[in-house]
């Protein structure tokens, strides 16, 4: 499976984000479609939030956040969020420290380490990719051997 949807840069997109990605993962196990679906969530709101994708263009309209899912049979499931780079150069995806239990904001890239099997960040001036794995079998509970 090879899926590529984009998104105009604002915060509606977010819930799109989510229906989309629940739609094409129908099939999938619960747990993983919950558990990809809000990943998605918080990489798309963050790639928003922190992009040069939402800085208007000429004629009004923003930038675009992509989002792609790729499977294999066997494999893990792939997502990728693309942005049009950072709002401050340099600056990239980061797992915050120290948020408290009443903290609005802070908690994306916890919930991304936390969830994802594995992710990574490419960035450059005009681009930031957030790639994230996911086991697509679903959990039993048990540590596996």
């Amino acid at each position: 499976m090879h899926a590529e949807k984009r998104l105009p840069a604002c915060l509606h997109s977010v819930a799109a984000a989510r229906a989309w990605v629940s739609r094409i993962l129908d099939g999938y196990p619960d747990d993983v479609t919950e558990t990809v679906t809000l990943c998605v969530s918080e990489a798309v709101t963050n790639a928003i939030r922190y992009s040069r994708s939402s800085l208007p263009r000429e004629g009004g309209n923003l930038g675009e956040v992509i989002l792609r899912l790729h499977n294999l049979p066997g494999c893990p499931l792939y997502v990728e969020v693309q942005d049009e780079g950072p709002l401050t150069p340099g600056s990239r995806p980061h797992v915050m420290d120290g948020s408290g239990p009443l903290a609005e904001h802070g908690r994306g890239m916890w919930l991304i380490s936390t969830l994802a099997k594995q992710w990574t960040v490419m960035s450059e001036e005009s681009a930031t990719l957030l790639s994230m794995a996911f086991n697509t079998m679903p959990s039993t509970g048990r540590a596996e051997p």
